[in-house]
């Protein structure tokens, strides 16, 4: 894998999962919280109905009381949000003008339907309490469960970052080093990782290699005096030129007209007023053209 996709990949999953983690939280939240207060407001409702049947039962203004005990019960059978609320209102509506009569009777059936009523809803505001309790445990735990995974994915992205990218990393800053301090057999050592760094370590062992080599032995003082006699007895400029076009040795006529850029077209077989002529491997007898061949002195 590629050094700039392997960190991509770790770095995505790592915000996939906070992504994840954070929609998560937001959705269970927004579950949890409108049903529960819907449903809380609705038996509210119904236990402020029940409330004004009672307090109008009890009132000493009869009419007045009749009227609040009939809009409290309107109110309660039209807020009906539980099966078991429906006979006890039933039972309710129908001992109702029985007890503004005096009825003791009517009266009991009153009040016992009114604690029926009065339970059926308290029992749906405990359920609905314990609803949003599983609901924002589950929550909890399924938040928690999210971070640790994050967590551990995060874990294992920067021990497979650590192991492929920083370590091999580090492994060549501490091999250069030690080059650079005279120990000059070390080399890169290869490791797994993204291709970049495996070439990377090959080019940087490539280097120390080639500075390393040692450098082409330089001709003596006594093989410099033969060579530049020898070119004394060209006719017309001349020169022992080396690789990249480095002058090993020139006669007298040669050094009122070096020219290394044409020395180095010559080389490169361009026309440039010199001629070439290999003498071995690394080097070259370059000799001016205007001057026809070679010849010894007398």
């Amino acid at each position: 894998m590629r050094l700039r996709s392997e960190v991509s990949l770790g770095l995505a999953l790592l915000l996939i999962l906070q992504v994840v983690t954070s929609f998560s939280a937001i959705f269970l939240l927004d579950r949890v919280t409108p049903a529960t207060a819907d449903l809380l407001a609705e038996n509210d409702a119904s236990l402020a109905a029940i409330e004004d049947v009672l307090v109008g039962l009890l009132m000493d203004d009869h009419a007045a009381g009749r009227a609040r005990a009939r809009d409290g019960l309107q109110r309660a059978r039209d807020n009906i949000t539980e099966d078991g609320e429906r006979a006890p209102l039933q039972a309710l509506g129908e001992a109702l003008p029985d007890a503004f009569d005096g009825d003791k009777g009517a009266r009991a059936v009153v009040i016992d339907a009114a604690a029926a009523v009065t339970a059926t809803n308290r029992e749906a505001m405990r359920r609905a309490n314990a609803e949003t309790l599983r609901l924002g445990a589950t929550g909890s735990w399924a938040a928690a469960i999210l971070g640790i995974t994050g967590f551990v994915v995060g874990v294992v992205v920067a021990r497979r970052l650590q192991g492929r990218v920083v370590a091999p990393v580090v492994d060549l800053a501490s091999t250069l080093a030690r080059v650079r301090v005279g120990e000059e057999g070390l080399r890169c050592s290869p490791q797994p990782g993204p291709r970049e760094l495996r070439q990377l370590a090959e080019h940087v062992t490539w280097l120390i290699d080639r500075a390393q080599q040692p450098p082409p032995p330089a001709p003596s003082v006594r093989d410099r005096q033969i060579i530049v006699a020898l070119l004394d007895r060209v006719s017309g400029p001349a020169a022992i030129v080396g690789a990249a076009g480095a002058v090993v040795a020139c006669n007298a006529a040669a050094l009122a007209r070096l020219d290394r850029a044409a020395i180095v077209a010559a080389l490169d077989g361009a026309p440039s007023g010199w001629r070439a002529e290999p003498l071995d491997a690394d080097l070259w007898l370059v000799v001016a053209t205007e001057v026809s061949g070679a010849r010894t002195k007398p």
